[in-house]
């Protein structure tokens, strides 16, 4: 599943830069980027959105250390591409656990476009919902699914609880 709409396509009015879960397969990953894709498609048509997945190594090493300098760096680079190559699109981040780490990390760099971003989701975020620098906390929306051991203290664990964003990412893409 490899999605680069940015990099090789005309602009549209909405841009959604999705990182994927770790050892998830492409560059938008099987489990939460195509459900929050595809149900950002329904609410606002897919010929609205552009989709640019982050390319690098989803590791689970990376997420144990706070998430990948490089994805973070990837983050930043491609809003910026989206702003110089689309300066009338709405930009919408997004991750997927060590994913959502990487739009934090991507936070501090990205002061110089934060006009253009219009939201942030996170699923399973392994920062726990903290803040991501230089966007308005109005702007960003975190999904934790309930017993879900890496993004929440749990009070019983499901081990499944990290896999089960599916049923939400309508909800997510209401949001936006």
């Amino acid at each position: 599943t490899v999605w680069n709409e940015l990099i090789d396509g005309p602009c549209k009015k909405v841009t959604i830069i999705f990182a994927r879960g770790a050892t998830q397969p492409g560059n938008v990953g099987l489990l939460v980027g195509p459900s929050f894709l595809n149900a950002m498609a329904a609410v606002i048509g897919a010929a609205n959105i552009a989709v640019q997945g982050v390319d690098y190594a989803a590791t689970d090493l990376a997420a144990l250390l706070g998430g990948s300098e490089y994805g973070a760096a990837t983050v930043a680079s491609l809003t910026d591409l989206a702003v110089s190559k689309c300066p009338d699109s709405q930009i919408i981040l997004s991750g997927y656990s060590e994913r959502a780490e990487i739009i934090h990390r991507a936070g501090p760099d990205l002061c110089n476009v934060t006009t253009s971003i219009k939201a942030v989701v996170v699923f399973g975020d392994l920062m726990n919902g903290q803040p991501i620098a230089n966007i308005h906390d109005s702007l960003v929306k975190y999904f934790c699914a309930c017993s879900n051991i890496l993004c929440r203290q749990p009070s019983n664990l499901m081990p499944d609880a990290h896999t089960s964003y599916d049923g939400i990412t309508p909800e997510a893409a209401d949001f936006v």
